[in-house]
């Protein structure tokens, strides 16, 4: 019988309680629920969603399940983050970490900045303490209050920082053009305050994107990015990257990405993401390792055209895949080796 998506948050907790494998996911969101309260805890339906990208997935390696959390960061209480949390199969027993992703576009009355974006988004990627300031993840442990928390804290940072610098700018702006007494019927509003630009993030050295030509099915929009790499330290900063182009970070799913590389002593360092996309950055890795290219990371994004693809769009995302590959060169590299190996 078909698994049917829950309806509600009650409907998803059953449903995690009733399966032995999602036990301790279960008992987890009912501590995150009394910690931060019963209504901030809901499901995520992302808006090209069917079953097969519903909250409680059950793909080739496990269930997957995926929720929001939305968490207070000042006593004011239209002051708050939501963060959408992934749970990869098997947690917490499996290697792979929880992935935390911000999905708010405003915090406050402040935009949100990709460098915040991508902070939130290496929470369980970045170095641990005394090196870093990433949180540290152990299988077996559960570990999504600790992430939160450290979003929180990362958060509440680049909001208070946020606040301040609209508050020096206001003064300095005011100690320059000191404005006479009207009355405050006739005092001319002033334009709401940005906060200071950031810089934006810069590529590694040497490392070039390859860009495939756009997929287009019933509107909507798949490219592939193709990126050589050898440091997975890399990674995080090229998603980061593109996460700051306007255009990307509107895709219905704008990172999609599997990577595999050398690793010391002859290892192989691989993984992949889905990015809300149920099994595409499975289909993105099990491509890699068919091609046996190596040291690449790829990443699809897609844009949803209204329209449900079905299966169609799998097949869209493994082509854009393929495509930004053989732009890249990385295709054509592989195919010399093999021809070099054939002659002796």
């Amino acid at each position: 019988m078909p698994f049917t998506q829950p309806e509600d948050f009650e409907s998803f907790l059953l449903a995690c309680q009733d399966k032995p494998e999602l036990s301790s996911v279960a008992l987890e969101l009912e501590a995150l629920r009394s910690i931060y309260g019963e209504d901030t805890l809901r499901l995520h339906r992302p808006p090209d969603s069917d079953d097969r990208d519903g909250p409680i997935v059950n793909d080739s390696e496990g269930w997957r399940v995926r929720y929001e959390v939305e968490v207070p960061l000042t006593e004011d209480p239209e002051v708050t983050i939501v963060v959408l949390v992934t749970l990869p199969p098997n947690y917490p027993e499996s290697s792979k970490s929880p992935q935390l992703q911000l999905l708010n576009r405003y915090v406050g009355d402040f935009g949100v900045d990709s460098d915040l974006f991508g902070r939130v988004l290496r929470t369980f990627f970045s170095i641990p303490p005394p090196d870093g300031d990433g949180v540290p993840f152990v299988s077996g442990d559960v570990a999504v209050w600790e992430g939160l928390e450290h979003v929180r804290g990362i958060c509440q940072e680049w909001y208070t920082n946020n606040t301040i610098t609209i508050s020096e700018l206001s003064a300095t702006r005011d100690a320059a053009h000191p404005q006479k007494s009207t009355p405050s019927s006739s005092r001319p509003s002033s334009p709401p305050q940005q906060p200071a630009s950031r810089l934006p993030t810069q590529l590694p050295e040497g490392i070039v994107i390859y860009t495939s030509e756009p997929i287009v099915d019933r509107k909507s929009v798949f490219i592939g990015r193709a990126v050589q790499i050898t440091d997975p330290a890399h990674i995080p900063i090229i998603l980061n990257y593109l996460l700051e182009d306007k255009k990307i970070s509107k895709a219905a799913h704008p990172i999609i990405h599997a990577y595999r590389l050398h690793g010391p002593g002859g290892s192989i360092i691989q993984d992949n993401d889905d990015d809300g996309e149920t099994a595409a950055g499975g289909r993105i890795a099990h491509l890699l390792q068919i091609l046996d290219v190596m040291d690449v990371l790829v990443v699809v994004s897609r844009w949803f055209g209204g329209t449900h693809l079905g299966a169609d769009r799998f097949k869209h995302i493994g082509q854009a895949a393929r495509d930004c590959l053989e732009v890249g060169g990385f295709l054509e590299e592989k195919n010399l080796k093999a021809s070099s190996g054939k002659k002796k």
